[in-house]
Formats: C-alpha cells, sequence, structure tokens
C-alpha cells in the first residue's frame, strides 16, 4: 500500500511538472521569420538598392500610409547598418514589403459541464462543452521583398504577428523597427 501511494504521488508530480512545462512554453511563443531565396544569387553583390513601385505597395500606402511610411524607415535604417544605400539610377536591387492583415475565426467552449471524484491524493475528472462562443483573431504578414536589377524576386522574408493597435506614434513606429529588423537579420543569407 504504501509502494503504490508513494509511486502515485510520483506520477502526479510527473504530470504537474509536464503541464508547467506545458504552460511555460505556451506562454513563450515566438514566430519564426520565414524565408527563401534563390541560391544563384549574390547578395553580396548588392549594396545599391531602390524602391519597387508595384501595385502592392501603391495598395498598402493609399490603405495604410503611416505603417507604410514606418516600414520603409526601418528597412531604410537595417540598410544603411549595413553599409547599403538607396539610389535612383542603377541599383543592383530593388526592395518591396507587404502588411497584410489575415483574420480567423475559432468556435471555442465558454461553458463545460464536468463530473470528477478523488481521495487525498489524488483525483479524475472529466469536463464536456456545452456552450461555444466565436473568437475572431487578427494577425498580421510582414514581408520584406528583394529583387533582382531585372526585378525578379530573389529573397523574401515574413513573419506573422498578432495584430497590434498603439496609442501613440512612437510606440508603433517602434514596435514596426522590431518587425522588421528581426525579419531583415535574416538578409543576406548566409
Amino acid at each position: 500500500m504504501y509502494h503504490s501511494m508513494q509511486a502515485t504521488k510520483k506520477l502526479i508530480y510527473l504530470f504537474l511538472m509536464i503541464g508547467t512545462f506545458a504552460l511555460l512554453s505556451a506562454c513563450s511563443h515566438h514566430t519564426p521569420v520565414k524565408q527563401d531565396y534563390s541560391s544563384k544569387t549574390k547578395f553580396v553583390e548588392y549594396k545599391h538598392y531602390n524602391w519597387l513601385a508595384n501595385e502592392r505597395t501603391a495598395k498598402l500606402k493609399s490603405q495604410h500610409p503611416f505603417v507604410a511610411e514606418r516600414i520603409e524607415a526601418a528597412i531604410l535604417s537595417k540598410l544603411h547598418s549595413q553599409g547599403n544605400m538607396i539610389v535612383r539610377d542603377k541599383p543592383e536591387a530593388y526592395i518591396g514589403y507587404d502588411y497584410v492583415v489575415r483574420r480567423t475565426e475559432s468556435l471555442e467552449p465558454t461553458t463545460t459541464f464536468g463530473w470528477g471524484f478523488g481521495g487525498r491524493h489524488y483525483g479524475f475528472r472529466g469536463m464536456f462543452p456545452i456552450e461555444y462562443e466565436t473568437k475572431v483573431y487578427e494577425e498580421v504578414e510582414w514581408i520584406v521583398d528583394i529583387y533582382d536589377s531585372n526585378q525578379k524576386l530573389v529573397w523574401r522574408g515574413s513573419v506573422m504577428k498578432p495584430l497590434q493597435e498603439f496609442s501613440a506614434p512612437k510606440d508603433a513606429e517602434a514596435y514596426t523597427e522590431e518587425v522588421i529588423i528581426e525579419i531583415m537579420d535574416k538578409y543576406p543569407p548566409k
């Protein structure tokens, strides 16, 4: 009897540790930056860039002018820190970017019905959802593209982040710079 209680205590302790680890890993959710690129491109030769004028950028600038302005400022800052420049004539590469808001709806339980039993050191229970609620999540896909001199896509970096609302422009600028630098730290690919 004593050994089975000891085994039960160890099992409960193990489940508590696993649960704690699962909760901690869920809290430290970090979305990695995705990148893809042409392996034939010699990115180290790109020192002079210009902005690529396309429909996506024009649409973003008309719908979210402040977001576009902040993205460009963050990209410029990162390029300059790498010793690169923006030029009008004969750039080796072009830069494009996008900011795409994605809306996801999820059906989640709001109330549950449960049953259970237990003793001093152990117990069991079961829960069943009764009512559901639709929750809406908005995420943003931040995209930075690099094109060669012929305006052919040669590198793309992107990351998904929850949509953030800021009360002050300085906070939005700092957040945008943080996200863009996170993406641009992958460029040029090594």
